[in-house]
């Protein structure tokens, strides 16, 4: 399968992660590292446009470069760019209630700082009962955000199609493939979970890893039929 063109990829967005993690420090929004890395379920979709590609064109008979990953036109450019978009926005929402679910539980007193915020979040009671109440509001956004971008977005690479109606599609085919689509989602979360155990290192294999695994399972799925 030429993997090193994908390791190359999974290399590229672990730099791009910690340049968002050193972001938010310089910026001392550090204690937003733990929303930050969660909120990869709702981006990872689109951030993995470029093993979509190169799993398009391999079926084909193509050969594939780094450079084909980064620079390539997809049939659907202005709409991807939209579901980017409402990506994004949607990753935004998710921080902003992360920040409102800790002033919820340790009241509205001035940030103590990243340190201090993550020790009152791991040691204390209250800090377990906003990680059991933030992985419910945050597991809602992924869920969302999975079933309207896990197939959209390899179906805007790949075809034309605007973008809402793809998402449309998108969650219509995951609800209607429930079960293993589920499953799917376990093995995506238990990835960005060991990724983040490591360090984010473990993003340089596991995240091509999914990316080429979510554009076989929608054509397997979807076909991608016209």
């Amino acid at each position: 399968m030429a993997p090193w063109s994908s390791l190359a990829y999974g290399s590229f967005l672990t730099l791009i992660s910690y340049a968002v993690l050193w972001a938010l420090h310089a910026s001392h929004l550090l204690y937003l590292a733990l929303p930050a890395i969660s909120g990869f379920l709702i981006v990872g979709p689109f951030l993995a446009i470029g093993l979509y590609e190169k799993s398009r064109r391999q079926a084909q008979g193509q050969q594939v470069a780094f450079s084909d990953m980064l620079v390539f036109w997809p049939s659907s450019r202005g709409q991807l760019a939209y579901a980017g978009l409402l990506l994004g926005l949607l990753i935004l929402f998710w921080l902003r209630a992360a920040d409102l679910l800790y002033a919820l539980f340790f009241g509205l007193i001035p940030f103590p700082g990243a340190e201090e915020a993550l020790t009152n979040v791991l040691t204390t009671p209250r800090g377990w009962a906003l990680i059991a109440t933030g992985t419910l509001v945050g597991g809602l956004f992924a869920a969302s955000a999975f079933a309207i971008s896990v197939f959209s977005i390899p179906m805007l690479v790949s075809r034309k199609s605007d973008a809402l109606t793809a998402m449309g599609l998108s969650f219509v085919m995951t609800v209607q493939n429930l079960r293993p689509m589920l499953a799917w989602g376990v093995v995506v979360g238990f990835g960005i979970g060991l990724s983040a155990v490591t360090g984010l290192v473990g993003l340089v294999i596991l995240f091509p890893v999914l990316g080429h695994g979510t554009w076989h399972a929608y054509q397997a799925i979807a076909g991608d039929r016209k």
